[in-house]
């Protein structure tokens, strides 16, 4: 856990600052304001359990959503192979229809 110092001084750090003065601020001071930023966010997303369940029930939308489209791919596999196998066996018998047809007349 933080304790109220460093808490303190992670606040200080997130302080609202002006385009100018973020500006000015060294790339280091940049980067641990990034850290305090960070770690303010873990403590806020940690303490609140309206996030916590909001977050669950988007993992188990995704979760569903993502079953879903597999489920529908693999149907949409099974219609196609059924639509290529009812058409193979329809070219194949219009392809004996026009064999015998032509041997019919090959033999009139």
């Amino acid at each position: 856990m933080i304790d109220d110092n460093e808490l303190e001084r992670l606040l200080k750090l997130n302080k609202k600052m002006t385009r100018a003065e973020y500006s000015e601020l060294t790339d280091e001071q940049k980067a641990e304001r990034k850290k305090a930023q960070m770690i303010l966010a873990q403590i806020k997303y940690r303490d609140n359990p309206e996030i916590r369940e909001r977050e669950r029930k988007q993992e188990r939308e995704r979760k569903q959503n993502k079953e879903k489209t597999e489920q529908e791919k693999e149907q949409e596999k099974k219609y196609k192979k059924e639509y290529y196998q009812l058409n193979r066996e329809k070219l194949k018998q219009q392809s004996n229809e026009r064999y015998y047809q032509q041997k019919e007349k090959h033999n009139e």
